[in-house]
């Protein structure tokens, strides 16, 4: 019974998602669980850390190893490594497959090395770069042991990069085969690392026992795909063969995604850097509300994106164009269909959600901390929509492996973020944190004042973010258009229009829900904050769905193919039926 067990679990594990939607509802419940696991990591450290510059340290210090990985594995090598290789597949030539995989990881594999003893060697210039390239003021100014702190920080985070650009080159070979299920598992555990990490490291260690949590979590991640890789017969060598034709073609489609992620890492770097600039706590502050907003955007936008990736792959090589913009129509609106009321939810009850990082008695996240998280998030809000859209649309350029339109546009895109982020700061530096927005926009005599540096700054970075996503999707958009041929606008818009009208009607109701309860019920109390989070939450996507259900919205039908996909997985009779009979053979 033992061995049944484990064999099912096996075949659970390594099964293949042959459809974009069970693809992406695979990858939604696991990257759910890993963003709920996200969300338990920030509670942990508010608890423990609060919003203070001891948190500052650890996320400047994982800045640039965090810039190393997105560089070279994350976006760059995955991106044009997953087409290629659906490109063998497509051919039925397995061997070439594997054999441009593995060159690809042993190159990889050099230049990880070679970058990770880089910054071992140099990470006080880091440091020192970090911490004096801001245009404000630090409140107050690093001392002699915070930035020795960062920079034995800056050491540690560097072995991270080479553990888990391996793992994640791995997890682009799993996609590739289908098997998305192990892929998000992998993130689970990696989270899982970092949590464990607070328990076990920091209280010998201090922050820097945040650090060796990452490292940790990066040991996981690899860990759990090597099985898998094993199982389905993908044996890794190490392999270079740079005269390979499609290495010559993967070096083609990585080098203008280089040059994007390029401006995209430097804009984060502007981002924390202007932070660090800020009062005591205020990067720490961005950090815990991007963690609330990347929750839907990568619940939602990146788990249909990523799915939808190898089918619009395999449609586009095989030039069935028709099929492909259907598909890509197709997951577009089932990621509006959902993102949607999560972003009212997420601006709605931002004040609630960000409150619930003070759970506990003797928690070091403070009233000033939770309002300045919340203030941030409100800004994030939109962009909750716009960058969901935006990881289709850029899976469908790489889809056709055109990864020049994606860097042109990131490029402009970067450019408008730091000259908007540089203005915003001063500009958000004047609002009054007591005062409600509307009140600060309408007091305008208080933007010419000359009073800044109020906590409320860092709400500018989160503002120009969103601003930069809704002009970059408006561009890339008509490029799509112009590249895959017309859309039926009337096929596009009208769903979108629903869609639109429900979420308004679903604003209004849970925001006078949310001040009824809020009125009627002690929040501060867990128990209770978690009860108004729950019943505005109800009520709210119960009006959303209505509204559709009477407009006619074709996405509601969503809702009913996903509860009978959760019920396949969940219950799964014919397997669990299979596994309770003896298996012959085999004693118990």
């Amino acid at each position: 019974m033992v061995f049944s067990i484990f064999k099912h679990s096996r075949d659970f594990v390594t099964k293949r998602q042959e459809t974009i939607l069970s693809a992406a509802l695979v990858m939604m419940i696991a990257t759910f669980a890993t963003k709920l696991l996200g969300v338990v990591k920030i509670v942990l450290l508010a608890n423990m850390f609060g919003a203070t510059r001891a948190l500052d340290i650890f996320y400047a210090a994982n800045t640039i190893p965090e810039i190393v990985f997105n560089l070279l594995v994350l976006g760059s090598l995955n991106t044009a490594l997953i087409p290629v290789l659906s490109e063998c597949l497509s051919k039925k030539d397995s061997k070439k497959m594997l054999y441009v995989f593995n060159s690809v990881l042993s190159i990889a594999c050099v230049i990880l090395v070679i970058l990770g003893l880089f910054g071992i060697i140099f990470a006080g210039g880091i440091t020192y770069l970090l911490v004096h390239l801001h245009v404000t003021t630090p409140n107050p100014p690093f001392t002699t042991d915070e930035l020795s702190t960062m920079t034995y920080m800056t050491r540690v985070l560097f072995i991270s990069p080479i553990i888990l650009g391996v793992s994640f080159l791995i997890s682009g070979m799993l996609i590739v085969q289908k098997r998305f299920l192990i892929t998000q598992v992998a993130s689970v555990l990696y989270t899982l690392g970092f949590i464990i990490s607070i328990f076990a490291f920091v209280p010998f260690m201090g922050p820097i026992g945040l650090c060796w949590g990452v490292v940790l979590g990066s040991v996981l991640h690899l860990a759990v795909q090597l099985p898998v890789m094993k199982f389905l017969g993908l044996h890794i060598e190490f392999v270079i063969d740079l005269k390979e034709t499609f290495m010559h073609k993967i070096g083609k489609l990585m080098l203008p995604r280089v040059l994007g992620l390029a401006g995209e890492q430097l804009g984060n770097l502007v981002d924390t850097v202007l932070a660090l600039g800020l009062n005591s706590g205020s990067l720490t502050a961005f950090r815990y509300a991007y963690t609330y907003y990347i929750f839907p955007v990568s619940l939602i936008g990146w788990s249909f994106a990523q799915a939808a990736f190898p089918t619009l792959a395999e449609e586009y090589n095989e030039g069935r164009m028709d099929s492909f913009r259907q598909n890509f129509l197709k997951s577009l609106q089932q990621i509006l269909y959902i993102i949607f009321p999560l972003t009212v939810i997420f601006i709605v009850l931002r004040l609630p959600l960000v409150r619930l990082l003070g759970i506990g008695q003797d928690t070091q996240f403070g009233w000033n901390g939770t309002n300045v998280t919340a203030w941030v998030l409100l800004f994030f809000g939109a962009d909750i929509v716009f960058q969901s859209v935006l990881s289709l649309l850029i899976r469908g350029f790489y889809a056709m492996q055109d990864t020049k339109t994606p860097v042109l546009a990131s490029v402009f895109g970067l450019v408008l973020d730091i000259f908007l982020s540089i203005y915003l700061v001063t500009v958000f530096g004047r609002f009054d944190l007591n005062k409600d927005l509307l009140n600060n926009i309408t007091h305008i005599s208080y933007f010419f004042s000359g009073k800044t540096g109020s906590w409320t700054a860092i709400g500018g970075l989160a503002a120009s973010a969103s601003i930069t996503s809704a002009i970059t999707l408006v561009i890339m958009s008509w490029v799509f258009i112009k590249k895959v041929g017309a859309f039926n606008m009337r096929e596009v818009f009208t769903p979108i229009t629903k869609k639109i009208a429900a979420t308004i009607a679903m604003a209004f109701v849970m925001y006078g829900v949310y001040k009824i309860l809020d009125e009627l019920i002690n929040t501060s109390r867990t128990i209770e904050l978690l009860f108004l989070i729950a019943i505005t939450c109800y009520i709210g996507v119960s009006v959303y769905i209505l509204v559709t259900f009477l407009l006619k919205d074709e996405d509601i039908t969503l809702i009913y193919r996903v509860v009978m996909r959760l019920r396949n997985i969940l219950y799964a009779k014919k397997d669990i039926a299979t596994s309770l009979e003896p298996v012959e053979g085999v004693h118990e």
